[in-house]
């Protein structure tokens, strides 16, 4: 497993990036975490070749992608906030259970954005979330949600942890003090937060023209788990134009 390249040659394979040139906004959304953790992650012995500062370039997003990605996970929070009461309502415990899971899903990928932090793909994901400094407080929440067996449970723990990200976005002082308080969806017991204050906030602090732009609607890494799109950065490529003005 021991391959030679050139620091270019590696970054132009790796992740279909020219060292010599900023990596673009489109770059940024449509290249996954996961390749861009594996780019920078691991440890150099000699550097006679300027390899670490071609990775601190990648070591994570430009302010403003960052605030759009967390406008877009917020936003994708917030679509499905009343889903899991209103599956379990209907006696659709097993819908109920699998939104749920989702949810926990996006909001730890919420928690690896906030802590700036490259998430990686599925199979690691639970390991890297639990090395977070916010996971003491979630991992317990989380274990809840999945473990409950009716559906008005798995709604408590959720608005439980909607609370905490809530909180969490609060100390990043990136936005206006925003409530960190469940409500009840158009008052049916589903708790939810809102989240799509939360992407409205952080919108409107970006300053990058086209990023304001843009609709939130995630970057390839929040829009799929898909391995081939993960792995494939000629894909990767062509995906861009979702992100074009």
């Amino acid at each position: 497993m021991i391959e030679y390249h050139t620091p270019c040659s590696f970054f132009e394979e790796y992740l279909d990036w020219n060292p010599d040139l900023e990596v673009s906004v489109q770059q940024w959304l449509a290249i996954s975490e996961q390749r861009f953790l594996g780019a920078t992650s691991g440890r150099i012995f000699r550097d006679d070749l300027g390899i670490e500062e071609n990775r601190r370039k990648l070591s994570y997003f430009p302010r403003d992608v960052w605030l759009w990605l967390m406008a877009s996970q917020w936003k994708m929070i917030a679509e499905g906030e009343p889903f899991t009461g209103r599956c379990g309502s209907v006696g659709d415990e097993l819908g109920s259970r699998i939104v749920a899971a989702r949810q926990v899903q996006r909001l730890m990928r919420l928690c690896f954005l906030q802590e700036k932090r490259h998430a990686p793909y599925s199979k690691w994901l639970g390991t890297a979330f639990s090395r977070l400094s916010i996971a003491p407080r979630l991992i317990p929440v989380f274990e809840q949600v999945m473990n409950a067996i009716h559906w008005v449970e798995r709604d408590e723990y959720l608005g439980q942890a909607y609370t905490i990200l809530a909180e969490s976005h609060n100390v990043l002082s990136l936005t206006e003090y925003l409530s960190v308080e469940t409500a009840l969806f158009f008052n049916r017991p589903f708790h939810i937060k809102s989240g799509e204050k939360f992407t409205a906030a952080l919108r409107n602090v970006i300053q990058d023209p086209l990023l304001k732009s843009l609709p939130p609607l995630g970057s390839v890494s929040q829009l799929t788990d898909s391995v081939t799109v993960y792995d494939d950065v000629l894909l990767s490529r062509k995906m861009a134009v979702l992100y074009q003005q």
